[in-house]
Formats: structure tokens, C-alpha cells, sequence
């Protein structure tokens, strides 16, 4: 599980309630595949570090056009810092 950057809460009876700590998921699939869910997160630095260190194949990212980076920025955090092109 890694790091994700978003503040999650749910609304009960007109109250907000922290629902808890965002987070990704790295995946390693039989026969070595591995995946990298970002989770709802902006881009963060550390995703470089993920990349380095995990290698995904495949990269995926929430895209919530109306909140953080669109996907352009998204897809770029993933050739940038993932070294991923998928």
C-alpha cells in the first residue's frame, strides 16, 4: 500500500465525517506484470520513487477532471515518474 494525497469524508445527517487515509496499491500478478493504482491522489514526488523501485507495467490513476490534475498531468506523472507508458 502506498501513499496517496486526497482527503476522504462522508456526510451523514448534514455532518462530514473523516472517512480516512487515502492510498494506492502496488500489484505484483503472476508471471512478474506489476500494476500501480495511484488511488484518488494528485501527483506527488514519491511516485518517482515507486517507479524506481517497483517498475510498473501499467500505471492507473483516478481521473476526477473536477478535482486535482486532469489526466494530460496525470499521464505525464506516469511517463515522468513511473517510467511507465501504459
Amino acid at each position: 500500500m502506498t501513499n496517496a494525497f486526497h482527503s476522504n469524508s462522508i456526510e451523514d445527517n448534514g455532518e462530514r465525517i473523516y472517512g480516512g487515509e487515502a492510498g494506492g496499491y502496488i500489484v505484483r500478478f503472476p508471471g512478474g506484470v506489476t500494476l500501480y493504482h495511484a488511488g484518488d491522489t494528485a501527483v506527488f514526488g514519491d511516485m518517482k520513487l515507486i517507479g524506481e523501485i517497483y517498475k510498473p507495467e501499467i500505471a492507473m490513476a483516478a481521473d476526477r477532471r473536477c478535482l486535482h490534475h486532469g489526466p494530460r498531468v496525470k499521464r505525464r506523472s506516469a511517463f515522468a515518474y513511473l517510467g511507465s507508458n501504459t
